[in-house]
């Protein structure tokens, strides 16, 4: 059974005085022991830290990340794409470590962070609680994290801490209610990538879910407009995610599913297992895709229970949906200006024409179904 999303257990907001200590330490390039729903880190900044490397060392051998007030603070240093904003916008503040591409050019001190200059990736994260707010609050610099643990365990009390470390961390913050222990995942996304390198509190099943979108292409039949517009939406969101525009169909399939995409046709009206129609099918061959092996389907209520949001190709079509349609649904046109008329029976011409309207509308609205 996949976890349900955590709720993050606040450390309590560190006193005036403890806050006070905790700056000044940041400021003479010392640790500092930050609590988080997830265990310790110890959090240095960076700007302040003349040997990086031996701090890093004495922390241990736990994932070491920058600290972000939110995505757009984390926007300056990283590129973001669609799911891993979604991402952040879930579960930020919270226990998601994201690795991103590096923002270029990097800022100086990200060498210190990042020896190698060849690393294109680095680790970001948003921890909750008021003792990382207050920190992040009071910081003018960036500041950088390491994972403590041992063996594998993530160290929740301040006597857990090693004595080597406790010389380097003249400052650790108090819980002062009790942790929900577990590693936080973390997620590597960039262009054609979506690693769920480790899970923790967060599944790959949470992760998914929340970083993809599950959309329906509805008609009235399900052998012409809907399948069109499956195969164009497939791909447009494929390539705007860094996928390759060689993929066939399958392979667009699977290559939205690895991060978190679905997205399908149905009919209102169709005869079930109908192929797409044979203009269908040649129109959509001249712009590369496929429709071979296309089985039309009813767009039933337990259907559409499995997606996000259901596009039709008219205003009579959407109607029809809300009728019986589970009440979370979001259910538009996909034109929203113009219904995208049924080319059945009608001329290849006619068939290109209707799938350049599908091009354009799915073109237009590609960043809100990203």
């Amino acid at each position: 059974m996949a976890k349900q999303k955590p709720t993050p257990t606040d450390s309590g907001a560190p006193t005036p005085d403890e806050m006070l200590a905790a700056r000044d330490a940041l400021a003479r390039g010392k640790l500092v022991g930050l609590p988080t729903e997830s265990g310790y880190a110890a959090v240095v900044n960076i700007t302040n830290t003349e040997d990086l490397a031996r701090l890093r060392k004495t922390a241990g051998p736990g994932i070491s990340y920058l600290l972000a007030r939110d995505a757009e603070a984390a926007s300056q240093w990283f590129q973001w794409n669609a799911p891993a904003r979604r991402l952040a916008n879930r579960y930020w503040p919270g226990p998601l470590i994201l690795g991103l591409p590096i923002r270029e050019p990097r800022p100086p001190w990200f060498a210190r962070a990042l020896p190698d200059p060849k690393q294109s990736f680095y680790y970001v994260r948003n921890p909750a609680g008021s003792a990382a707010r207050a920190l992040l609050d009071a910081a003018s610099d960036p500041l950088l994290a390491f994972e403590l643990n041992h063996r594998g365990r993530a160290l929740a009390r301040e006597s857990d801490l090693s004595e080597s470390l406790r010389r380097e961390m003249p400052v650790c913050l108090k819980y002062k209610t009790a942790a929900a222990i577990d590693a936080p995942a973390i997620v590597k996304i960039g262009p054609g990538l979506f690693e769920v390198e480790r899970e923790g509190l967060l599944t790959k099943e949470n992760l998914l879910k929340a970083a993809g979108r599950r959309i329906l292409l509805v008609c009235t039949g399900n052998t012409c407009r809907s399948p069109m517009a499956q195969t164009v939406l497939r791909g447009q969101i494929a390539a705007a995610l860094g996928g390759k525009p060689e993929l066939n169909n399958e392979q667009l399939v699977q290559f939205l599913d690895r991060f978190g995409y679905r997205v399908e046709s149905a009919g209102i009206a169709p005869f079930p297992g109908a192929p797409a129609s044979p203009h269908a099918l040649s129109a959509v061959e001249e712009l590369e895709y496929s429709l071979e092996g296309h089985s039309a389907r009813v767009a039933s209520f337990e259907l559409l229970s499995e997606f996000d949001i259901a596009l039709t190709m008219t205003a009579g079509h959407a109607r029809r949906l809300r009728d019986f349609a589970p009440e979370s649904l979001q259910i538009e046109r996909l034109d929203p200006s113009s219904d995208i008329e049924d080319p059945f029976g009608a001329s290849l011409e006619m068939y290109r024409s209707v799938l350049h309207q599908i091009r354009a509308a799915v073109a237009a609205r590609l960043p809100d179904l990203l």
